[in-house]
């Protein structure tokens, strides 16, 4: 059983920003949902090619998030 755990301990750590920026993101704190999906991506740039899309959705995320921030000023 630990074995297991251990063996997905990286992907679970791999995904954790993403999870965080989810988190942040529905809970209306849009600075800490950008800086995690920031490091989401930043994490995952150079992911192979069909993990891509997930990096891509998160990148559209950011984008929308920029935008609502810059409306707020």
């Amino acid at each position: 059983m630990l074995g297991g755990q251990v063996a997905s301990l990286p992907q679970a750590l791999a995904l954790t920003p993403r999870r965080l920026g989810e988190l942040y993101e529905a809970k209306g704190d849009i600075t800490n949902a950008i800086k995690h999906y920031q490091a989401f991506v930043t994490l995952w740039k150079d992911a192979d090619p069909e993990l891509q899309p997930q990096v891509a959705e998160i990148k559209a995320r950011l984008a929308r998030l920029f935008a609502a921030e810059a409306k707020k000023r």
